[in-house]
């Protein structure tokens, strides 16, 4: 689509790089989910978008959680460690993989997200009304290739 120059790249006003504009889009999306979840639940984006995955994918270790979500490892631990803490997952290891831990939701932790769930759909509810159906199936394709593209690791001359 663009043939750019590295003269071109280099004099590309910021507004127009699209690794800044999703990374501006996702920390906009990611402070107003804090706040929500902050008046709603007590719980921080990190618990919360943990506990979202564990609800759809119960006892899940961290590295499926990790490969599901792309949230980094270091994260996802940081992330266990305090829903642990607070009892809102049990941390059992895996009776197969001992070097593994299972991760299940609690009663407590089940009850927070049913608590945050009213005020996060309506949230994703609004995000999902900006755009037609046809826009969410673009946005949704162009997502699929930007993601495959963000693993490629070379770019020969």
């Amino acid at each position: 689509m663009n043939n750019f120059t590295d003269t071109d790249y280099a004099n590309l006003a910021l507004d127009k790089f699209l690794t800044i504009r999703i990374n501006r889009l996702s920390s906009a999306l990611g402070r107003q989910a804090t706040v929500l979840l902050a008046k709603e639940s007590n719980l921080s984006l990190l618990e919360w978008r943990l506990i979202r995955l564990l609800v759809n994918r119960p006892d899940s270790t961290a590295r499926e959680l990790n490969r599901v979500s792309g949230i980094n490892t270091a994260q996802i631990s940081h992330g266990v460690r305090r829903l642990d803490n607070r009892k809102l997952i049990t941390v059992m290891r895996d009776p197969i993989d001992r070097r593994a831990y299972r991760l299940k939701l609690t009663t407590l932790g089940r009850q927070l997200y049913t608590q945050a769930l009213p005020v996060m759909n309506r949230r994703y509810q609004a995000l999902c009304a900006l755009l037609s159906e046809e826009e969410s199936k673009m946005i949704t394709d162009i997502l699929d290739r930007l993601d495959a593209h963000a693993k490629i690791l070379d770019f020969p001359e």
